[in-house]
């Protein structure tokens, strides 16, 4: 039998979205906000045949003190990720997407994964071959989430699986393609703030872990069907607490990057599942992956 303090230790709770200030839901949006980004993929960059499609999202993260986009392995290896000529990355709402060319960009995932369903699906895309311009250009508009800083500190233990937890990333069906603008084929893509829910499963590994986060029931009108595109974005946690005297509801700490998102399960009727890997996948695969770019056998 599962320990519930373990699970949700005493003075915490796990609520569901709806059960949230709108307070807390404003500021949980704008903090993961600032980490999020979103990929497109521009083949015959700067012609008239110009193309341009969002084809996965993603987390700025710094280890070791360098520069990372944290996505998953099915985004860094699909087809229009590896044929472009340029990775847009959708830094800042309502501007063309800021460019980087392919070539500089040196990626690293396990390839070992069984299928589509299963892991490792999980992976890191460098920063550091960008020019030092490109990447302070970043840092004006977004934050890299330090994962060797969170791996030491960060309260599993004491915060268990309580509060509010979400996926942020960019849906390919909320993306918009509008006419070229400057020479260049705009697309916007509306961020997707947390997709929050009630009930998190987790499975727990000593290497990759994962954890499925769930909603039962028809989900509301205006969310999207599917959501491809939000491969490789952030699985977040939100700690909670909820006064037993008034029952308002507070936020213990900001938002703690949990996993990265790879896959809807579609098998149960009226239930939307979306597969991520887990904090240990973050927090200790990660650092194994990156010496593979930087010290390859």
């Amino acid at each position: 039998m599962k320990d519930e303090n373990a699970i949700h230790p005493p003075g915490l709770v796990q609520v569901t979205y709806d059960q949230v200030p709108d307070e807390i839901k404003l500021n949980v949006v704008w903090e993961v906000g600032y980490y999020s980004v979103q990929l497109l993929a521009v083949r015959n960059e700067a012609t008239k045949n110009e193309e341009i499609s969002l084809f996965g999202s993603g987390t700025f993260v710094e280890l070791q003190g360098k520069p990372f986009i944290l996505t998953a392995a099915h985004v860094i290896d699909c087809e229009e990720f590896t044929r472009s000529d340029a990775i847009g990355l959708n830094c800042h709402r309502d501007t063309n997407a800021f460019r980087v060319s392919t070539k500089s960009l040196v990626t690293v995932f396990d390839a070992d994964r069984e299928n589509e369903t299963h892991g490792p699906d999980i992976g890191l895309i460098s920063l550091v071959g960008l020019r030092m311009e490109q990447i302070e250009w970043i840092k004006a508009r977004k934050n890299f989430w330090n994962i060797d800083k969170y791996s030491q500190i960060i309260p599993i233990e004491k915060y268990g699986n309580s509060g509010l937890w979400g996926v942020t990333g960019g849906p390919v069906e909320r993306s918009l393609a509008r006419p070229k603008v400057r020479l260049y084929k705009e697309v916007l893509s509306q961020h997707m703030g947390p997709w929050l829910t009630g009930e998190i499963e987790e499975f727990p590994s000593e290497a990759y872990d994962y954890i499925d986060i769930i909603y039962r029931g028809k989900p509301d009108s205006d969310w999207p069907k599917f959501f491809g595109g939000l491969s490789g974005g952030g699985l977040w946690q939100v700690p909670l607490s909820k006064d037993p005297n008034t029952g308002i509801i507070k936020m213990l700490h900001a938002p703690l990057l949990s996993g990265v998102p790879f896959y809807q399960d579609f098998r149960e009727p009226d239930v939307t599942r979306i597969k991520c890997h887990g904090r240990n996948s973050i927090y200790k695969e990660l650092t194994n992956l990156s010496q593979r770019i930087f010290n390859p056998k």
